[in-house]
């Protein structure tokens, strides 16, 4: 076997990184913004659909009907989201959701830090950053914990470093993680 020259193993490194780089851009992150705005924009019409029809209910029965399915994806959605309260409140358990998940997978966070507060129609969006140092696999186990997670988090914005070129096994992370809390 031919032993590789410098050159070689750095072609090798690069096009190794790429391709972890591509298919985190490919399968993690295009996916968490698609369904968040696939998320944010269902919210918002089915809460449309449940003003408009409980104005038209009056004049038709069957329309009754449709709006009591809508009320009730419509309180399904909302039972994920965190009551509400003191955004602060929200925002440190958020902060602690995300350390249990984090720690469960073997990361220890970094440093976190709460942005500013967003409305959304009758809801507020409560956004953490968070930064961690780890492997893809163990990246990949938190973002499916936050997706499947009791409560609504989504994550609109990843940010992702190889901390070691010649070793490309350990990433650091920087993750906005949001939640929507009832105002």
């Amino acid at each position: 076997m031919k032993k590789l020259s410098k050159r070689e193993r750095y072609f090798v490194l690069f096009c190794i990184i790429c391709v972890s780089i591509f298919l985190c851009y490919k399968f993690v992150y295009l996916s968490l913004v698609q369904s968040y705005r696939y998320n944010q924009i269902g919210i918002d019409t089915l809460e449309t659909k449940y003003r408009s029809h409980r104005a038209v209910a009056a004049q038709d029965s069957s329309i009754q009907k449709s709006l009591t399915s809508i009320r009730n994806e419509l309180r399904k959605a909302e039972s994920r989201f965190f009551p509400s309260g003191k955004e602060s409140v929200i925002a440190a358990r958020i902060q602690q959701d995300i350390e249990q998940i984090c720690m469960k997978n073997g990361i220890k966070v970094q440093r976190s830090r709460v942005l500013k507060f967003e409305k959304i129609g009758s809801y507020k969006k409560i956004s953490i950053q968070v930064i961690f140092q780890g492997s893809i696999t163990a990246f990949n186990h938190i973002v499916f914990a936050l997706k499947n997670h009791r409560k609504y988090f989504f994550i609109p914005e990843v940010e992702i470093r190889v901390t070691n070129t010649r070793n490309p096994t350990t990433i650091r992370t920087t993750m906005t993680v949001s939640g929507i809390m009832k105002t």
